[in-house]
């Protein structure tokens, strides 16, 4: 796809880049490297689009959540860069009601921080990219859902198969 960077493919994790949006996958366990890496690249993003830019996560089923000290470093990750980042979508698949109770816990978990940009949890990309896009074009910025949706499922389709 053009314009799509690969930042990393890991087993557990792979990271793209797409326009506007940084897209992050999780299937395996959520490693304090990975975050630092990934808040790097908040950052970055924030920096060269300020206020124009989306943090996307896709969380597969079989992954587990993250310790608590890595959930506050992630929120570092997130909250660092303030109204420089647009929007915030994550994605939790996986059967009903595991994602619904997971859905439950982050959006409380979202209600207690201090939030400078719109976060949202969805059940699928396609709905998350939807959202991406209507914040990103109140933004100001271009965005296409079906970029969005088809970006995520190649930054998904990088990662190495486990044996």
């Amino acid at each position: 796809m053009d314009g799509l960077v690969i930042h990393a493919a890991h087993v557990d994790w792979s990271m793209g880049e797409v326009g506007p949006c940084l897209i992050v996958v999780w299937r395996g366990t959520v490693r304090e490297d990975a975050i630092h890496r990934i808040n790097d690249h908040i950052w970055t993003l924030t920096r060269q689009r300020p206020g124009a830019c989306a943090y996307i996560n896709v969380i597969e089923s079989n992954s587990p959540p993250p310790s608590a000290s890595l959930r506050k470093l992630v929120m570092d990750g997130i909250t660092r860069p303030g109204k420089a980042l647009t929007c915030l979508g994550a994605v939790f698949e996986g059967n009903e009601l595991r994602t619904a109770l997971v859905r439950a816990v982050m959006t409380g978990m979202a209600m207690l921080r201090r939030s400078a940009q719109p976060t949202k949890f969805f059940k699928n990309t396609q709905d998350m990219a939807v959202w991406v896009e209507e914040q990103l074009r109140a933004a100001g910025t271009v965005a296409d859902r079906g970029v969005i949706v088809r970006a995520a499922e190649i930054v998904r389709g990088h990662m190495p198969v486990q044996s």
